[in-house]
């Protein structure tokens, strides 16, 4: 794994990642993984997160590829986008999957519920606390969640936010050598910070 944080995960664009002339990474295929048919929700068939979709085939993948939705044939996860993180972040390895959320401004490590303790295992908690350093920098969140639960990964410790839900932001301050997080509704009370979302 590479130390050099100028050239992780966090630091690419957020609007790249989705860009469709990103290049994967060659040679990184999804194979036996099918942990996004599981995490994702998939609004076309219905489809709520962490639940397996009913097209997903263990062992042989999914049974409508060719004419999967359009939220399926244009995801990718982080670790098929960065070149940067090794086989240890392939999602059925790691239980969790990395992907980009414009919304809050965040990466999303969206963890399996049969794993909830996935992402704080070594060497994934570390590393997430080294990009969760400067995302912060750059008005980027963290954000880990499991089974519809939000937690904001900060440089120094881990806050459960709760559910996220329409119209919230996540609010990210710093006092000191502190760092804080909050989930507001967008527009609620309180001194302007520049590290609000949106």
């Amino acid at each position: 794994m590479t130390t050099d944080l100028g050239n992780d995960f966090a630091g690419i664009p957020a609007e790249d990642l989705y860009d469709s002339e990103n290049p994967l990474v060659p040679g990184r295929t999804c194979g036996s993984c099918m942990l996004c048919c599981k995490l994702m929700g998939i609004p076309e068939l219905r489809k709520p997160a962490d639940v397996m979709c009913p097209n997903a085939v263990v062992g042989k993948g999914c049974a409508i590829h060719a004419n999967r939705p359009p939220s399926c044939h244009q995801y990718f996860c982080g670790w098929r986008l960065d070149p940067n993180i090794d086989a240890l972040w392939k999602p059925e390895i790691c239980g969790f999957l990395l992907a980009i959320n414009l919304y809050y401004s965040a990466l999303m490590v969206m963890v399996d519920p049969a794993r909830p303790l996935a992402w704080r295992m070594q060497p994934y908690h570390s590393r997430l606390r080294e990009w969760a350093e400067r995302a912060f920098k750059e008005n980027k969140r963290i954000v880990a969640m499991v089974a519809g639960e939000a937690t904001v990964v900060l440089p120094d410790r881990d806050v459960p936010i709760g559910r996220l839900g329409p119209g919230d932001e996540i609010v990210l301050s710093r006092d000191g050598s502190n760092y804080h997080a909050e989930l507001r509704k967008k527009g609620q009370g309180g001194a302007p910070n520049r590290s609000a979302a949106g």
